[in-house]
């Protein structure tokens, strides 16, 4: 609710999905409208930054981290696997006799 005032008094057209609030360094989201001002941690006096957010950097952002987790997926299968390649190397001596490594 705090949000569609932010966006009317400002005069975007965009409506309350491309303002951001934030507070005490917290993303302040929206809630299901039980939740008051004060038990999210703003009080009287309390200095709320309100920006306004470019359409597309929602789709970047969103982008950007499934990269991230792609990127931490990959690089979890691959420790996966230098350890079991690790753990199960069996090496032969030239005279044919089996070594652990």
């Amino acid at each position: 609710m705090l949000r569609e005032e932010v966006a009317k008094i400002s005069g975007h057209d965009g409506g309350p999905k491309i303002i951001n609030l934030i507070c005490a360094g917290k993303l302040l989201k929206d809630g299901d409208g039980i939740e008051k001002l004060s038990q999210l941690g703003v009080f009287n006096n309390t200095k709320i930054l309100a920006s306004r957010v470019n359409i597309d950097q929602g789709k970047f952002v969103k982008e950007e981290s499934l990269a991230a987790e792609e990127r931490s997926t990959r690089l979890s299968r691959l420790k996966a696997a230098a350890t079991s390649l690790s753990e199960s190397k069996k090496t032969k001596s030239t005279k044919g006799s089996k070594l652990e490594a």
